[in-house]
């Protein structure tokens, strides 16, 4: 694998930043916000959280996922810190404010990982 830019202001891999760190940020965020349905501890929550992002990162090797060892660090680092976003914010919302900006930050999400995917398969052709 040659050596992917530092910094990458598109959803191609860069060593320590790309767009694709935006979407791990609003995973983290969105998974943080889902503990008003799942009312877990903190540490649970975390302790989840993370693992979900380190299997996640683990398939894409599988998928066959081409990053620096240093971005897939970054990206479990960034879930990681959008779960932290994500309960500070709660704190100071009512569970229905909660419920809301839960729903707001999963479109974000989502809409984030198809326009991803979508800049992959345009690279790909």
């Amino acid at each position: 694998m040659k050596t992917p830019r530092t910094i990458s202001w598109s959803f191609a891999a860069g060593r320590f930043f790309d767009l694709w760190m935006v979407v791990h940020f609003l995973t983290g965020v969105t998974g943080g916000l889902s503990n008003v349905h799942f009312e877990l501890t903190i540490p649970w929550l975390v302790a989840i959280g993370v693992g979900m992002m380190i299997l996640w990162e683990g398939l894409e090797i599988l998928a066959g996922v081409r990053e620096s060892a240093e971005n897939r660090l970054i990206d479990v680092f960034v879930g990681v810190a959008g779960i932290g976003v994500a309960l500070g914010l709660a704190a100071l919302l009512t569970p229905d404010a909660e419920r809301l900006a839960f729903l707001i930050v999963l479109g974000l999400n989502v809409a984030g990982g198809v326009l991803g995917w979508l800049a992959s398969r345009r690279r790909k052709r």
